[in-house]
């Protein structure tokens, strides 16, 4: 089982983070996930591999404030993970 972590972060440091990370597959997934690419202010979560950070293979990042509950979304960033499309 890979080692997942987890963290919540205000909603202006997980904009940052957000705004900071864009790259071309985040981009691919998300056309292809939602037939668009989404707004910082309308996501909710993140998911990414954590090679560089010791004590995790995968990090989750989740907006203090999100539209959708904890659960479906920390349902949703474990798919990735578990279908490997990160």
């Amino acid at each position: 089982m890979p080692k997942v972590k987890a963290l919540r972060l205000s909603d202006e440091d997980f904009n940052k983070v957000l705004q900071n990370r864009r790259c071309l597959e985040d981009d691919l997934r998300e056309i292809e996930e939602w037939g668009r690419i989404l707004p910082t202010k309308g996501t909710d979560a993140c998911v990414f591999n954590a090679e560089e950070t010791e004590g995790a293979d995968y990090v989750i990042l989740v907006r203090q404030n999100p539209y959708h509950s904890l659960e479906e979304i920390l349902v949703h960033e474990l798919g990735h993970i578990v279908r490997g499309d990160l």
